[in-house]
């Protein structure tokens, strides 16, 4: 086969690694260094990347936040909460507040959207699993019971503060069989009578909000860091290799791209069926021969000697030159 004109291709071609200055294993090695929480910097510094190639870490970083929040927000990944006996707290939290530790700019660089703003969440008491999601300032109950019903099971145990979009709550909702436990936060923090909290959707933002970097957040990217803040709850409630985990995921949302050799271009080889009157019928020869995909059928007849055979193979050798003159 002649290859002469055929493109080099290196190992990393149609991967994730094509166009990286980085060797493979340093960028493994950042991935390693994202889902085990470190800072850009500090994967920086570990893993001796000068300040010239620093751009990349924050394009793997990058990455591996897609990939997770890709990955978690596929229908057939993300958890779905509560069920019969289960207690799921929801709240919503304003994003462009105060940075942690009151370090930074929250805010960040460019406008925050009106559907920016706000996150509305939930999360199962006793699990890890949680929802976050984005929605509009005005928080109405025709913005936020869509994901209540998308993301919940019937029989759950809702607990809230007192939002206005959440009276009544399972009336306006597709659910069956749920419960809801509201607690007057201006009164208590744990309502005395039924003894609902929503301590541990307060805990959850504080996590989250944590989670994210303490200097100029834009606006753009916060749906990607509280997507690999849901991944990372995710895998730690699962008792996943987070490591091994994200392999799995970039192998799924970043499949590869695959090549093909050419091939050589040869005349496809004739079938000839011959048929024989003695030991089967023409109606089966016939079945027989369209399965073998036979081009002609040539029959020998039961008193066929050595030169009547010879011709028929003579014929054979015809039918496969003309075929092959077409």
């Amino acid at each position: 086969m002649d290859l002469s004109g055929i493109e080099e291709r290196r190992v990393s071609d149609g991967t994730i690694f094509e166009n990286s200055k980085l060797s493979i294993q340093t960028t493994l090695t950042l991935m390693w260094h994202y889902v085990h929480h470190m800072s850009e910097k500090q994967c920086a510094e570990y893993t001796n990347i000068s300040d010239k190639n620093n751009t990349s870490v924050v394009k793997w970083y990058k990455f591996c936040r897609q990939v997770c929040t890709d990955w978690f927000w596929d229908p057939l990944n993300t958890p779905k909460l509560g069920g019969f006996g289960k207690i799921v707290e929801m709240d919503e939290s304003f994003f462009p507040g105060n940075p942690k530790f009151n370090r930074g700019r929250r805010l960040g660089e460019g406008t925050w959207q009106d559907d920016e703003k706000w996150l509305f969440g939930m999360t199962e008491r006793g699990s890890l699993d949680a929802i976050a999601v984005q929605v509009p300032s005005n928080r109405s109950r025709l913005s936020l019971m869509p994901h209540v019903n998308a993301h919940c099971l019937s029989g759950t145990i809702f607990c809230s503060d007192g939002w206005k979009a959440y009276h009544k709550l399972a009336e306006h909702l597709e659910l069956d069989d749920v419960l809801h436990y509201s607690v007057n936060h201006s009164e208590n923090f744990v309502d005395p009578e039924t003894g609902a909290h929503t301590q541990t959707i307060e805990g959850f933002w504080r996590h989250c909000k944590s989670y994210l970097p303490s200097f100029g957040l834009k606006p753009k990217y916060l749906k990607t860091y509280i997507g690999g803040f849901l991944w990372h709850r995710y895998c730690k409630q699962r008792d996943l290799d987070m490591f091994l985990h994200l392999l799995q995921c970039i192998s799924e949302k970043r499949p590869l791209i695959t090549f093909s050799l050419p091939t050589a271009q040869t005349q496809p080889t004739p079938y000839v069926y011959v048929h024989s009157a003695k030991t089967s019928d023409a109606a089966t020869s016939e079945i027989r021969a369209k399965q073998l995909n036979c081009q002609e059928i040539i029959e020998v007849s039961d008193n066929s000697n050595n030169d009547f055979l010879c011709t028929n193979v003579f014929m054979l050798f015809i039918h496969i030159v003309l075929y092959a003159s077409k």
